[in-house]
């Protein structure tokens, strides 16, 4: 099972090849599921792996995914996590993060993966989004990695 959040597609289209490859269910999150996440049960097989798919925000976990994770209902423990995320160029910790989640409810965190992808985060002074040769060079990476 492939749960994933995406701001502007980066981590959708990281979702999708992993879906692709792996034929797992998708579960969006979103505003919708946010509302709901505390009815929502998910009941994956006790051997599928969950993989959990979103963007690096300010180097850690988007709070809407932090949220989701932190409400969601379900027999999650029997399964292993895995994080996959996209970032512009690291993840600062948001796998010690994601793992503290994962850790609180008792879910088993295998490992923590990233993808690099073109950068959308201008928030702070001094950055700014890749040059088009950069992100050029990031999506012909992406599908391999």
């Amino acid at each position: 099972m492939i749960i994933y959040f995406s701001g502007t597609g980066n981590s959708r289209h990281v979702a999708s090849l992993l879906q692709q490859r792996m034929k797992g269910e998708m579960v969006k999150i979103d505003a919708k599921s946010i509302d709901t996440a505390s009815t929502t049960h998910l009941s994956p097989d006790s051997d599928e792996p969950l993989i959990w798919v979103f963007p690096i925000y300010s180097w850690g976990v988007p709070p809407v995914v932090v949220k989701y994770m932190s409400t969601i209902n379900g027999d999650l423990a029997r399964n292993k996590h895995y994080m996959v995320c996209t970032c512009g160029d690291d993840i600062g910790l948001a796998h010690k993060q994601w793992r503290d989640i994962m850790r609180s409810r008792g879910w088993n965190a295998v490992t923590a993966y990233s993808v690099q992808m073109p950068n959308t985060y201008v928030t702070f002074p001094g950055f700014d989004i890749d040059t088009e040769e950069v992100e050029a060079d990031k999506l012909s990476r992406c599908d391999k990695r």
